[in-house]
């Protein structure tokens, strides 16, 4: 019955429209259909400010962003209700443009609220959303008296912080918050860098030459190329305990304290491990190769003082 009343109250409205459309040039200037929906609006300040809102885009409508080049950036009172529950509308989506929503935009006539808009998708350029402007109801209309009744399952989906989420907590709507939609996660770009060691290569030119033994037969050089690796070594420095390069009384020292820790650990040392500290090269490291390197330092010490 609800429904059978609501499709004949839209064919009387379309009719209507069309009327206005024909004969009324004021009225067809600020008027334009788009994806079957029908809007009436005022350009102020190059801005677009919907005044009247007939949907026929079943079951989704998705308000215009822009309207002759110009931003739609406000929903008037009483623009979207009157007339859009001729059929259902299952959801609202405002357009990025839109900074205000007035008081009553939405307000459905008691007529219509068998089947009500339930679903509203708000975006963060939504900065004022008027009192009753979604999920109400007017229960009550006389030039006295103007009540409204709060509509039941009203659901509106926004974003945290923003006047849509403030709206629906105040009149107790439940809201949805798109911010909590699944994050897309990036995997990260490993970069492996790698080092190239560059050898070079001597290469060593001998020129071979044959001698003719004819005068028919003519002699020809080949020149070959024999690549040569050379290798440098840097010798070893005997008594070099410490490892720094040369040889000094605190090699004597670190082979003395050396031994003292391997006795303290019961770990012994062997000239195998450690080929450097056998300075007498008798195959083992004790308190001898110590006092060898520094009777060795005060001999040259005392060789070079002779020289000068």
């Amino acid at each position: 019955m609800c429904k059978t009343r609501n499709i004949f109250i839209n064919l009387l409205v379309i009719s209507f429209i069309i009327v206005i459309a024909i004969f009324n040039n004021n009225v067809s200037a600020n008027l334009t259909i788009d994806d079957g929906n029908i809007y009436y609006y005022e350009i102020v300040n190059e801005e677009v400010k919907l005044t009247q809102c007939h949907f026929r885009s079943f079951p989704n409508v998705k308000i215009p962003e822009e309207i002759e080049g110009y931003p739609v950036t406000i929903i008037a009172s009483y623009a979207a209700g009157l007339d859009s529950m001729a059929e259902k509308v299952d959801n609202i989506i405002i357009p990025d443009s839109v900074v205000t929503i007035e008081e009553n935009a939405f307000l459905m006539d008691d007529i219509y609220a068998c089947d009500y808009i339930k679903d509203f998708t708000i975006p963060k350029s939504v900065q004022t959303i008027g009192s009753s402007a979604i999920g109400y109801k007017l229960a009550v209309d006389t030039p006295h008296i103007k009540s409204y009744e709060r509509m039941k399952d009203i659901v509106i989906r926004g974003y945290k912080g923003t006047a849509a989420e403030t709206y629906a907590l105040q009149n107790r709507f439940t809201f949805i918050a798109l911010d909590d939609e699944p994050i897309t996660t990036t995997t990260p770009v490993i970069t492996t860098t790698t080092t190239t060691q560059t050898t070079v290569v001597t290469t060593q030119t001998t020129a071979v030459s044959s001698t003719a033994t004819s005068s028919s037969v003519s002699t020809t050089s080949i020149a070959e190329t024999t690549p040569v690796t050379t290798t440098v070594t840097t010798p070893e420095i005997k008594g070099d305990a410490n490892g720094d390069g040369k040889l000094s009384a605190s090699d004597a020292a670190f082979i003395a304290k050396e031994l003292a820790q391997s006795s303290i650990s019961g770990e012994k040392i062997t000239a195998e491990d450690y080929p450097s500290m056998d300075f007498n090269q008798d195959g083992k490291i004790t308190a001898k190769d110590a006092a060898d390197i520094a009777r060795y330092l005060a001999e040259q010490s005392i060789s070079d003082n002779k020289k000068v």
